[in-house]
């Protein structure tokens, strides 16, 4: 008699974000459990003189400032814990990116996430949004056990 067991991974969605981002042109989904990266676009306007800098936002409000010639964000305002913590960063990635990185995201991460080109004068402020959503995944193991039973061994 031989005994075989068999093991199954499976992957379902536990929890998602929702609509957490229903009005957001570009959406980001990511799985619980990694680190999300969103991308923006540098100001082309960078040289100006009243250019001052950037800020992001993480659920509307401000977490990270980037003057003209920082590498990397500071920690500013209301929500600056999150990279005060080790949660998130805002660093300038190269010359035409951004990026805001949000680490060992989970569900509750979901939301808005915006960086503003600042200017004093000649140019409006712009600003870029992006909605992360999201997935929490449950992984479950099921074991299955099969006998396989050879009647010449009876």
């Amino acid at each position: 008699m031989n005994t075989t067991l068999t093991w199954k991974v499976t992957q379902a969605p536990l929890a998602t974000a929702g609509d957490a981002c229903t009005d957001s042109a570009v959406i980001v989904t990511a799985d619980s459990g990694v680190d999300a990266k969103l991308f923006y676009n540098r100001s082309n306007h960078e040289d100006d003189q009243h250019f001052r800098g950037y800020r992001a936002y993480a659920h509307s409000s401000v977490f990270a400032f980037l003057n003209k010639t920082g590498l990397d964000g500071a920690c500013t305002h209301p929500v600056k814990e999150i990279c005060l913590q080790g949660k998130a960063e805002f660093k300038k990635v190269n010359q035409s990116l951004l990026m805001i990185e949000i680490f060992n995201v989970a569900v509750n991460d979901s939301g808005k996430y915006k960086v503003v080109a600042l200017f004093s004068y000649t140019h409006n402020d712009t600003e870029t949004e992006k909605c992360l959503q999201v997935h929490h995944l449950n992984v479950s193991v099921l074991c299955f056990r099969s006998l396989k039973i050879d009647f010449k061994d009876i």
